[in-house]
C-alpha cells in the first residue's frame, strides 16, 4: 500500500455543478457533429458514425439528469441544461406554424419540404464544386 494507506474519498454520485456541465459539454459535442453530418452523404459510414456518437451523448445526458435531456420537449428540461438559443424556440415555432395558418401539419410538410431543397442544393453545389 502507498501513500499511508488512505483513500481519496469518492461520492456515490455526480455533483449538481459538475452535471450540469457534463450536460453542457455533452450537447456541444452533439452541435459539433451537426455540421459534419450536413456535409455527409446519409448513405455513408462516416455519417452513421456521427450519428452514433450523437445519439450516445444524448444517451448519456439522459443517464446523468434521471431521464432528460436538451432534446426534451416543454417544461421538462431543466432551463439550466437548455441552450441558450433553444430557450426562445417556443415564440418561432409558434411563429411558423401561424404563417401555416396554424396548420401543424402543414408547417412539418413545409419544414421537410426547406430540407429536403437545402440537401438538394448542398448536393448540387458539391458536385460543382469538387
Amino acid at each position: 500500500m502507498t501513500g499511508g494507506g488512505r483513500r481519496t474519498q469518492r461520492w456515490p454520485t455526480i455533483f449538481d455543478a459538475h452535471r450540469a456541465d457534463l450536460m453542457r459539454s455533452a450537447y456541444q459535442l452533439w452541435s459539433d457533429c451537426v455540421p459534419a453530418m450536413i456535409s455527409l452523404r446519409t448513405d455513408s459510414q462516416d455519417y452513421h458514425v456521427v450519428a452514433r456518437l450523437q445519439a450516445s451523448t444524448i444517451s448519456f445526458s439522459k443517464e446523468i439528469s434521471g431521464g432528460q435531456s436538451w432534446v426534451s420537449v416543454g417544461s421538462t428540461t431543466p432551463a439550466s441544461y437548455q441552450p441558450s438559443w433553444q430557450a426562445g424556440r417556443d415564440g418561432e415555432i409558434d411563429a411558423i406554424v401561424s404563417e401555416c395558418g396554424g396548420d401543424e401539419r402543414r408547417a412539418i410538410r413545409t419544414l421537410l419540404d426547406t430540407v429536403k431543397r437545402l440537401e438538394h442544393d448542398q448536393e448540387r453545389f458539391l458536385a460543382l464544386h469538387l
